[in-house]
């Protein structure tokens, strides 16, 4: 499937999170606020999205994308005279035919709305006349988590009618059909009269402050990402466990209550908000929490205790900072990833660029270059990390995993592109100087295949950087669970 389906599609596709649509909206609003850009950020309506795909159209897609014919005609078998009825008491139920939309509560929906919607998507990433941001080689249109698509327009006097036009030829052929009516848009550095413009075009509901997307709010300026969204989530959770304290619950059914209807709610805000949560705040959920499983009593056991796990003697109670340092260090190891996999992290890239984040946070700090960006979502992940790396002993310094450009103890390739490799070859970081203990030798593929076997200088230049004892150390150190996760995120990413 994530050889079909594009990246800017998200749902239901192994190794894809809703939450990387939310960072990478966050990352374009900020682009569009720190650069004035006159920007449109839209949000599509679909109507009964399921229930509107028609099956000659899914059909001529499977077949068009090269599933074989026997896998084609398993998947019109189940679809093959459905019915359904509706029960009223005191009546007979009569069954009537469905035509269209995907099985309810079967597992190859998700699948198939995702194929059946990645035409629409392709056509809106295509047609030159809709205008995303563009950055590098790469232009940020749209996102998708199933039906739900955000559009990051530039230009939008001259997008929106091109986006009209394909969402009408879509709608003719397959089925699919967009409320217009109930679509949102947040409108960015867009003069009154263009936006009377596209209010009298449209019926889009323009809002100048915030678009809700995913469940997040999404404002129009970055600073306020936080106080749009977890302050209403506190109060939220607060009034749910006090309604929930009335109520004669065991004990073991309160740490239950919140693992099972407090924790989902909040690992999701944990992981889609790429902005810094106060520790206060944490602390203070958690005591409410506490409060909710002793019944204001006294606690009587440790909250360490309760943290671990049942096989170890406590009850498995979350810890909310852990869950949320592990949210956040998740999306430093998706840093890793090899590019065009996730979408926000190559637009991340390119917004710290000439450095790439997956090289830069591994350099103490004292060799790290200057940081040419103040993307909130990035300044984050950088804090976050400096702060635990040592703590929670994530790493060693300089770690295995240190990049050999750009790092000021090897000056001759300190100019150098973070995302080359030494001369030529695929050398980037420290831990592949030394293969089984032994300083690579001239003759090893790697060398003699690149530029630097026409050249002696540069190797001797590499060795007599490698053969600096901070750095032989660094090199021949095993590499921590971290490292290895990150290094295993697929192979080091370039």
């Amino acid at each position: 499937m994530g050889t079909l389906i594009h990246p800017d599609q998200v749902g239901f596709i192994p190794g894809r999170q809703a939450y990387e649509n939310t960072r990478r909206s966050a990352d374009l609003l900020w682009l569009a606020s720190s650069r004035n850009t006159p920007s449109l950020f839209l949000s599509l309506d679909a109507e009964k999205a399921f229930d509107r795909a028609e099956w000659p159209f899914l059909f001529t897609l499977l077949s068009h994308l090269g599933f074989p014919p026997p896998f084609v005609r398993a998947i019109q078998a189940l679809y093959s005279i459905p019915t359904a009825q509706i029960i009223i008491s005191g009546t007979d139920p009569l069954p009537f035919p469905i035509r269209n939309g995907t099985r309810q509560g079967c597992p190859l929906s998700p699948a198939l709305f995702a194929l059946f919607l990645e035409p629409l998507l392709q056509h809106l990433r295509k047609d030159p006349h809709i205008a995303g941001f563009r950055m590098g080689d790469q232009e940020y249109k749209l996102s998708a988590y199933a039906d739900d698509i955000l559009l990051s327009l530039t230009r939008p006097l001259s997008s929106l009618p091109a986006v009209m036009q394909r969402l009408d030829e879509f709608s003719r052929l397959s089925g699919y059909k967009v409320n217009i009516n109930k679509s949102e848009a947040v409108a960015m550095h867009i003069s009154q009269g263009d936006l009377d413009t596209i209010r009298g075009a449209y019926p889009i509901r323009v809002s100048p402050t915030t678009i809700d997307y995913l469940g997040i709010a999404l404002p129009s300026n970055p600073g306020d990402l936080y106080d749009k969204n977890f302050p209403p989530l506190l109060t939220q959770l607060k009034k749910d466990l006090e309604s929930w304290s009335k109520y004669a619950i065991s004990w073991v059914g309160r740490v239950h209550c919140i693992k099972m209807n407090v924790l989902p709610r909040l690992l999701f805000f944990f992981q889609a908000l790429p902005c810094a949560l106060p520790s206060e705040d944490i602390r203070l959920l958690q005591s409410t929490i506490d409060h909710f499983i002793w019944q204001g009593k006294r606690h009587r056991i440790a909250r360490a205790t309760l943290y671990r796990p049942k096989d170890t003697g406590g009850l498995g109670l979350p810890c909310l900072f852990s869950y949320y340092y592990a949210a956040q260090l998740a999306q430093i190891v998706a840093w890793h990833s090899p590019k065009g996999l996730h979408r926000w992290v190559d637009l991340e890239r390119t917004l710290m660029h000439p450095d790439h984040p997956h090289l830069w946070i591994w350099l103490p700090k004292p060799h790290r270059p200057l940081l040419r960006t103040t993307c909130p979502a990035i300044l984050n992940s950088i804090r976050l990390w400096d702060k635990l790396a040592t703590k929670c002993d994530l790493t060693s310094l300089p770690s295995p995993l240190s990049p050999v450009l750009r790092n000021k103890d090897f000056l001759p390739g300190y100019n150098a592109r973070a995302e080359d490799g030494w001369m030529g070859t695929t050398i980037r970081r420290l831990c592949q100087l030394f293969p089984g203990g032994i300083f690579i030798d001239q003759k090893d593929p790697i060398i003699s295949g690149s530029s630097a076997n026409t050249n002696p200088l540069p190797y001797f230049q590499l060795r007599a950087f490698a053969n600096q004892r901070h750095i032989k150390e660094a090199a021949l150190t095993p590499l921590t669970p971290f490292e290895r996760l990150c290094q295993g995120s697929a192979t080091l990413a370039p």
